[in-house]
């Protein structure tokens, strides 16, 4: 009994209470809470490790794609529009120079459907405005959007902002 006379008194380590032991019933207890508190530990740092390799292999898949596609940029505009996307974190297109029926647009979103031109100052020569508004309307009749970009980079984020469903929202992609 304990000291207030009422009822029994707490174990201590080592002290037998009948038929099992204070010390057995304490191991077992500890061994359940370190076994759990162990396997939720393992869990969290197993995430956080999955995470952080996932950004890691996400940063590193974004810069190969992008060297890719700057490798295929025929002018210093298209490299110029490429790294204006990467560094403000749009989505970057699928392919560069790719080819789509009859055009060969600077760059391509294929999933979305949507061709990009960059359109310098030999898209305002009349022979080559009209080749690019011939070019431009057989990819709208085939269901594509098409997006001119002014070779001018202080319109590129006003542009680029209109299209979320292509580019994303600046600082999200990669």
């Amino acid at each position: 009994d304990d000291a207030r006379g009422g009822g029994p008194a707490t174990p201590t380590v080592g002290e037998d209470r009948g038929s099992g032991s204070y010390d057995v019933v304490n191991n077992v207890v500890s061994n359940i809470v370190n076994n759990v508190v162990s396997d939720v530990v393992s869990d969290v740092v197993s995430r956080v490790v999955n995470n952080v390799v996932d950004v890691v292999a996400s940063e590193v898949g974004a810069e190969s794609h992008a060297a890719r596609l700057t490798a295929r940029c025929e002018t210093p505009a298209e490299r110029e529009f490429l790294q204006f996307l990467y560094r403000n974190r749009y989505r970057l297109p699928d392919e560069a120079q790719g080819s789509v029926g009859i055009a060969r647009p600077d760059f391509v979103y294929y999933d979305s459907y949507v061709c990009v031109f960059i359109d310098g100052s030999i898209h305002r020569y009349p022979d080559v405005a009209a080749r690019d508004q011939r070019v431009r309307r057989h990819l709208e009749n085939e269901g594509y959007i098409v997006i001119a970009i002014p070779n001018d980079p202080a319109a590129w984020e006003a542009i680029v902002s209109r299209y979320p469903n292509t580019f994303g929202t600046r600082g999200t992609q990669r």
